[in-house]
């Protein structure tokens, strides 16, 4: 139906007046609906979707800090990785002071070295 607002409780809202992040549980910002990021109600960003072209990423948890921190864990798989999952990425969303930080944090549980491109 042309005219309805997308629904919203499917999603992740990191928030701190007057800036907001509407994302999938996977902190992956989509051209879907709601999702992206505003600035008061204008829409700036419509797209931020991490990816890796060596590794297949993989959602392990969401974790909400607080209303304007958000932490979204992911796996990257290896094809021959003996543990599961050895390497997470963290995806880090925090907003202060009017803008909107992402932190990426690799953390290596192998003990070889592990590129991820």
């Amino acid at each position: 139906m042309e005219g309805l607002q997308p629904l919203l409780h499917h999603l992740v809202c990191t928030l701190s007046a007057p800036v907001q992040a509407w994302s999938e549980r996977d902190g992956q910002i989509r051209e879907d609906g709601a999702q992206g990021i505003y600035l008061s109600d204008r829409r700036t960003v419509a797209r931020a979707v991490l990816s890796s072209s060596t590794h297949q990423l993989e959602h392990l948890n969401t974790e909400m800090l607080s209303h304007d921190h958000t932490l979204f864990v992911h796996t990257a798989r290896t094809p021959a990785g003996a543990i599961d999952p050895e390497v997470l990425l963290v995806r880090g969303r925090l907003i202060e002071g009017g803008a909107l930080k992402e932190r990426l944090l690799l953390r290596n549980a192998s003990a070889a070295d592990v590129t991820i491109g």
